[in-house]
């Protein structure tokens, strides 16, 4: 008789299944989102809802929003992260979510997509007062035949947002810390970290979840291999 060994268990690992299911989720909204907001500091778990609720994925208002000086310039920048033809519009709103479908400062005239997943650049002028409640959007807009039109949209096109939130001060005025934003401190405490190499490092690691979830199950079936290969 033959002893087979006995599959290790996901304590065994060191691994919750909680964890695991985190990290999942993680990276494939990280390989699904389309642009990332590197300034200012968009809104946390973006990423994940960049598709959906405009505008700004029904995320509430962070808890740390960017200091900036009012009648000033903000220089944002943005990286494309899956390549679409399209444009980019930005809108600025002083009065929260709900007043950045009216406040459009530029659009397809300023900024068309003329790279393949770069990294783009826009110098917003800033108003001259002060605000707690300011936001900015930023509108990728895919016109590629491949994608239906969305006649729920400003463009009518399919669009991806990311939405930040910014503080506009007097200059010279003292500033207190924020409190820091602890959406997704879970994840991040189970040893799940997002990778920035245009979701190539979030791949990897759902290969490896998928690998340790067949090596504690012993099955890994279609239905699994093909959420691997979608995402």
């Amino acid at each position: 008789m033959v002893n087979r060994p006995r599959s290790l268990s996901r304590a065994a690992w060191g691994i919750p299944q909680a964890a695991l299911a985190a990290c999942v989720m993680l990276f494939a909204a990280r390989a699904h989102a389309h642009i990332h907001l590197e300034t200012p500091t968009s809104r946390p778990n973006m990423e994940a809802f960049q598709k959906d609720d405009p505008p700004c994925g029904g995320l509430t208002r962070s808890n740390s929003p960017t200091i900036a000086v009012r009648g000033t310039t903000l220089s944002m920048e943005w990286n494309e992260t899956i390549d679409h033809p399209g444009w980019y519009r930005i809108s600025w709103s002083t009065t929260g979510d709900e007043g950045l479908l009216n406040g459009v400062v530029a659009d397809e005239a300023d900024i068309p997509d003329d790279q393949i997943n770069g990294t783009f650049t826009y110098d917003l002028a800033l108003p001259d007062i002060t605000c707690d409640t300011c936001v900015v959007q930023l509108v990728q807009v895919m016109t590629d035949p491949a994608k239906l039109p969305d006649p729920t949209t400003p463009s009518g096109f399919q669009e991806y947002h990311a939405c930040a939130d910014i503080r506009l001060v007097n200059p010279g005025e003292q500033v207190d810390d924020p409190p820091a934003d602890t959406a997704g401190a879970d994840t991040a405490a189970a040893g799940c970290h997002s990778s920035e190499a245009n979701g190539d490092g979030g791949v990897l690691i759902l290969m490896v979840t998928f690998l340790l979830a067949r090596r504690t199950t012993g099955a890994f079936n279609r239905r699994s291999l093909a959420l691997l290969v979608t995402i």
